[in-house]
């Protein structure tokens, strides 16, 4: 399993061999089932996961073009704001 801040980890299962465990033992497909619903829970979970850091990552962005993108008059009359947002996301910074 290998993943990232922005990727979802990368797992890969062999179906061939869970449809053959699971039939020829019977008495493990409750396992199996549970295993692979673990699975699952866990790469939804991934996926909420990076597309937050995503849409917080993209939305930070879209805020600081659209700070850049307004008239110089506009963003001085809010010095604090302006710093902050020219800052946001640097090393070093709240």
């Amino acid at each position: 399993m290998v993943g990232g801040l922005f990727n979802p980890p990368k797992v890969q299962i062999n179906v061939r061999a869970l449809s053959l465990a699971w039939n020829l033992n019977p008495e493990i497909r409750d396992d199996l089932l549970n295993e692979v619903w673990s699975l699952a829970i866990l790469g939804m979970t991934a996926f909420r996961n990076i597309a937050i850091k995503q849409a917080f990552m993209r939305g930070r962005d879209g805020i600081k073009r659209f700070w850049a993108g307004l008239p110089d008059d506009a963003r001085s009359k809010f010095p604090e704001l302006d710093q902050a947002i020219k800052n946001w996301g640097k090393p070093g910074n709240k």
